[in-house]
């Protein structure tokens, strides 16, 4: 499966591209109350978030609503984040997009006993 042609095709690898320092920024400026800094820290990631659908949870039909967890996850890790722990917020937001969109195959599965399988 590929990514929709709206979503900018094929995304590209986010870590070279991007530096630490201005995420941090960012990261500090929306800490702030900065909503500006969020919009353009959502918009820096998105790459990020459309490459970790791919990767980890690549289901076509909802990808605009898995598009906008990525975004829910990326705002509670501004709050959540400690940078004492040791680890970038780009690596902390890489794990916990893994782990969101890895989970979602756990996910209750309702099936209904009158439909068909196969």
């Amino acid at each position: 499966m590929n990514i929709p042609r709206k979503y900018g095709g094929q995304p590209s690898s986010i870590g070279g591209k991007i530096m630490y320092r201005e995420i941090e920024d960012l990261l500090e400026s929306s800490r702030r109350g900065d909503a500006k800094s969020k919009e353009a820290l959502l918009l820096k990631l998105q790459p990020l978030i459309l490459s970790s659908i791919k990767r980890y949870y690549n289901k076509i039909d909802i990808y605009d609503d898995l598009i906008q967890e990525g975004y829910e996850i990326i705002l509670l890790c501004i709050h959540d984040y400690d940078p004492n722990k040791g680890v970038h917020f780009l690596g902390y937001i890489k794990l916990k997009l893994k782990y969101h969109y890895l989970n979602k195959y756990k996910e209750k599965q309702t099936f209904s006993l009158n439909q068909s399988i196969g």
